[in-house]
């Protein structure tokens, strides 16, 4: 009688089992279950996982990622380095990684691609950006890795003006948001790494946090016009209302540091302390810091973005050259003529190929201008 009544639940572990499987091996057939995955890290919250092909979602359809042994995507560095050879490291958020568009349409590879390959030009370019990664996280990874692991001749900063919204738990929230799906049902596998990893979580995981789905003109107006609202509280209204002070105190002319300093909000606060530490990073190892001002979608009734004197004073302070990529952007949204938009179709805070093949333009008339891509001595 015992091993009667066994039969039966060992039936339904075995019934479970082999429908686990299946699920897993239809999975497999699926690029949502190919996702690339991030996994945590003791130094950076969470990195993608290193010498992993997959893919991610973006402008409406998966696209094929290869992250390579370093964590960053695209393809490994030679085992020995050219010594004449100039490194270029683009560091950024899912601008500069690149969300929505191929591997090789993103500005870092753009730029790579401008400049002419490595055995030509002598100059490699890399792309360190990172879906999520503010100035600080940035800061974080020169100084933990990525100064060490590149050994670059030049830093690139593709900057986000959304940095002002900035958190002190940003890591700790991206862990929730990108590895246990905003602490859903998947949450309940907090140490099991190997279910994390499998095909059946990924195709799971993905329509958990609701990746995957192509939105309608209706919800991208939506979310248009959610984060215009945040950028509009953060960025444009503080600085349209400090601007007045600044006419009343300095007219024309340029505001002097001790002006900036004493309107600084929290967020730029946070800001100019990181930009400094990252330039002391640099500085100390014998690198030249850069920064490319990326395109704000929220903004497009002038070419310049409100805030853009204080970054510049910021970079100009330390002698970081800089480019400010909003003119070429304003007035070319998502929603304008084929032939004229820079923002992604199924996208509109993303820059589409045309978008980042202008952003690689511009960051490598820098850099000419700049005299930062001759070869090495």
């Amino acid at each position: 009688m015992t091993k009667r009544w066994l039969k039966i639940p060992l039936a339904v572990l075995g019934s479970a089992v082999a429908i686990l499987l299946l699920a897993e091996l239809a999975a497999s057939f699926t690029l949502s279950g190919k996702a690339a995955m991030f996994i945590e890290d003791e130094q950076l919250y969470l990195v993608r996982m290193p010498d992993h092909q997959g893919y991610t979602w973006g402008n409406g359809r998966w696209i094929a990622c290869h992250i390579n042994a370093l964590g960053l995507r695209g393809e490994d560095l030679p085992p020995a380095r050219d010594p004449e050879e100039v490194r270029v490291l683009c560091l950024g958020d899912s601008f500069t990684f690149g969300s929505g568009v191929e591997e090789d349409e993103s500005w870092p590879l753009k730029l790579q691609a401008q400049l002419g390959e490595p055995g030509s030009s002598g100059v490699r370019v890399l792309n360190g950006g990172a879906n999520g990664w503010d100035t600080g996280w940035q800061r974080l990874y020169l100084e933990v890795r990525g100064l060490a692991d590149v050994d670059p001749d030049v830093v690139v900063v593709g900057w986000n003006w959304n940095d002002l919204n900035s958190s002190p738990n940003a890591g700790p929230d991206a862990v929730k948001h990108f590895i246990y799906g905003r602490g859903g049902l998947l949450a309940i596998f907090p140490g099991w790494s190997w279910i994390r990893d499998t095909h059946l979580y990924r195709w799971v995981y993905t329509r958990e946090v609701g990746t995957a789905r192509v939105p309608r003109d209706a919800q991208m107006r939506r979310q248009l016009d959610h984060y215009r609202e945040t950028m509009r509280k953060i960025a444009i209204q503080p600085e349209l209302k400090r601007r007045k002070l600044r006419i009343s105190r300095f007219g024309e002319d340029p505001p002097d540091e001790r002006f900036w300093l004493s309107t600084d909000s929290a967020g730029w606060k946070f800001v100019r302390g990181e930009i400094g530490r990252m330039h002391e990073v640099c500085r100390e190892a014998g690198v030249t810091l850069v920064f490319a001002m990326l395109p704000e979608p929220s903004w497009a009734e002038l070419a310049e973005f409100p805030a853009r004197d204080r970054l510049a004073a910021i970079l100009d302070g330390l002698g970081v050259p800089w480019v400010d990529l909003q003119p070429d952007f304003v007035g070319r949204g998502w929603d304008s003529a084929p032939d004229r938009g820079l923002w992604q179709r199924y996208d509109p805070v993303h820059p589409n190929t045309k978008g980042h093949e202008l952003i690689a333009r511009r960051v490598a008339e820098l850099l000419g201008a700049e005299d930062l891509i001759s070869k090495r001595p």
